[in-house]
Formats: C-alpha cells, structure tokens, sequence
C-alpha cells in the first residue's frame, strides 16, 4: 500500500489493536497500558469508523485510503491501480500463497511466511502468465510473493484484503461481483485461482521445496482490485 506523502498531514494507524473476539475483549479488560489511557484522554473522536471484523477491508486499510483520498468501499480500494502509471486500467495484485486444508476449514498463509526464494517465484510466474493472458490478464513480476495483474477482468469486483484473510479460513473471502455485470469476471477469478492450484501442484517446484521441508507454494489471492 502506498504511504502519504511527508508534505501531507500525519496519521497515526495501529492496526489489529483490538478485535470484537470474546477472547479479544476478555483480554483487553486485564491489560495495564497507562501511556495509551493517558493519549485517549488528551483526544477527542472527530470520527469513527464502525465496519465489521469480516468486511473485506480492514479499518487501517479504509483509513489509509481516505488519507490518500482512494475510494474506501468495502473491498474495491484500487490499490494497483494507485501505484501505477496508469491509474484508469483495471489492476490487481496477485499475492503468491500455501492453501493449509484443514477438517473444517483451509487456511490461507501468505507468501511472507514461505521463504519463496525468486528463482521458484519466476519459474511459477513464467508457467502461469500465459493461462491469465488467455483471459485478458496481463501478469508483471513485482517479487517473489507478489506478483500484479492487469486487465478489464479486474474491474468491479469486491477483494478480501491479504491482511483479512492470512491465517483465517479463506472460503470465507473469496471474490465476489460488485453488481451483476461483474459476476462473469468474479468467476473467471476464481476459475483462475483453481487453474493455479492445478498447475503448481504438478510443478517441479512443487516437488522441491516439499522435499526440503518447505510448504509448497499452491496458489495466489488476488486483492488490491480495480480502477480509479
């Protein structure tokens, strides 16, 4: 995500300070921070932003974006597109993963947590990239975890953050259509993403990074979509 300029006011974001959790609020009762008492008492609430824990972008997400004067709806914050050259292309950032499938649930652990040496990330790029250009998706490699895409499919649709959903049951978050024009391109998405878990499975890399102990890389999320 990109950081306000330093001629631009300063914001102070603490994400992930609390959740709605009964474990969460259980705890918070039993901690002693009087440094952040005594800061909440010399402030006053001008605003509040009062989203649910499972909207698709996160409140440091949504402060952010009104910091840089983004579009804050849930779940379309065009982040490629701000980034870019070309801010009117519809953009997104596709974020390398390990899909962990549990009894009840598969848990998304982002690429971060991988280890994902660059040679593995440009060889999985360089077999993927012709699947999304089939689609009208035109593939950039930014980096081992992380790779952005470009095309008309990534117009309209709602994208969990990758902060929302690492570590948490990724069903729950998958992309859906803004409105009912998008529908087609909210299931070529995740058309793609089968595509993906598909062909990495059976790529060598696959093979290799289970036979040195390392989960294997078995798919990608797409967040950060759309256009400005």
């Amino acid at each position: 995500m990109p950081a306000p300029s330093p001629e631009s006011s300063r914001h102070l974001l603490v994400p992930f300070a609390a959740a709605s959790a009964p474990e969460c609020q259980a705890l918070l009762e039993s901690l002693i921070l009087p440094n952040l008492k005594f800061l909440l008492a010399r402030l006053n609430e001008v605003s509040a932003d009062r989203g649910e824990e499972h909207d698709f972008s996160p409140p440091h997400e949504r402060a952010l974006a009104r910091a840089l004067g983004l579009p804050a709806a849930d779940g379309r914050i065009p982040w490629a597109a701000a980034q870019s050259d070309a801010p009117a292309t519809p953009q997104a950032f596709f974020s390398l993963c390990h899909f962990q499938v549990g009894m009840d649930q598969v848990t998304l652990l982002p690429g971060a947590q991988l280890g994902l040496e660059e040679t593995e990330s440009r060889t999985l790029f360089e077999a993927f990239a012709p699947l999304c250009a089939e689609d009208g998706v035109t593939l950039r490699w930014e980096g081992p975890g992380e790779w952005h895409a470009s095309g008309e499919p990534l117009r309209g649709l709602d994208c969990a953050s990758l902060d929302r959903v690492s570590g948490r049951n990724a069903s729950d978050w998958m992309p859906r259509p803004a409105n009912d024009d998008t529908a087609p391109a909210a299931r070529l998405l995740q058309r793609l993403q089968s595509e993906a878990q598909m062909l990495f499975y059976s790529h060598p890399t696959h093979d290799a990074r289970s036979a040195r102990g390392q989960l294997p890389v078995n798919g990608f999320w797409v967040h950060g979509a759309g256009a400005l």
